[in-house]
């Protein structure tokens, strides 16, 4: 083997390599790319219920693709009932389309919520959102709710949401 056919090959060799991690490169560049596509964007609001069926605790999906929720379970969080479940909505399996809004929780959260204000005077709560994406991710969702009375009205509001991957498991 000539020493111009040694270069050759080495060159080939070093070429294919190259092309071969490029391809990795730009797999990996492309399942970024799609993986965005399925990134969650989800807002939860308090809108007082026109009825007793409803929470008033809507749900929009904001982002590009659906989600299938699951469960969504409402918490007490002061000192004396430390994260005593009040309320949940288990295996619901609701799908919600890009910038559709859905009530979550129905009138067992507008119950619980309202009777310990009502009773307490106010109140720190905590709502966790479980829900999947197309691509199978699964997500939690934890917002931070505050209730208070005033004027012996209810008021509800969120003060602070956020959301991150979970893997949660799904209870028949």
């Amino acid at each position: 083997m000539t020493r111009y056919e040694k270069l050759s090959l080495v060159l080939t060799t070093l070429g294919i390599g190259a092309a071969v991690y490029i391809g990795f490169v730009q797999n990996s560049i492309n399942q970024k790319l799609v993986d965005i596509n399925y990134d969650p964007s989800l807002s939860i609001t308090y809108d007082k219920p026109a009825n007793e069926r409803s929470s008033g605790l809507l749900l929009t999906n904001s982002g590009k693709t659906s989600i299938t929720l699951y469960n969504v379970t409402l918490f007490a969080h002061s000192i004396t009932d430390k994260n005593r479940t009040l309320a949940s909505s288990s295996a619901i399996e609701t799908v919600i389309s890009p910038g559709s809004t859905v009530n979550v929780g129905g009138p067992d959260f507008l119950f619980a919520t309202e009777n310990i204000v009502r009773t307490r005077g106010e109140e720190n709560f905590l709502l966790d959102v479980f829900f999947k994406t197309p691509n199978g991710e699964k997500y939690l969702m934890e917002s931070k709710v505050k209730g208070f009375l005033k004027n012996g009205e209810v008021t509800i509001y969120l003060d602070s949401t956020n959301y991150r991957r979970f893997n949660w498991t799904q209870k028949d």
